[in-house]
C-alpha cells in the first residue's frame, strides 16, 4: 500500500507550514508576553 500524501496534500501541508511559521508563532509568543502583563482583554486578539 502507497501510504505517501498526494502532491496536493504535500503541497498544502508547505504552505499551511509556511504560515504557522510566518504568522503564528510570532503571534503566539507576542501573546503570552502580553498575557503575562495582565493586560485583558489581550490587544492582539482584539485586532
Amino acid at each position: 500500500m502507497d501510504f505517501d500524501h498526494s502532491e496536493k496534500v504535500e503541497r498544502l501541508r508547505v504552505q499551511l507550514g509556511d504560515f504557522m511559521r510566518f504568522h503564528i508563532e510570532p503571534a503566539n509568543r507576542e501573546w503570552h508576553h502580553e498575557v503575562a502583563s495582565g493586560r485583558y482583554p489581550v490587544p492582539l486578539i482584539e485586532r
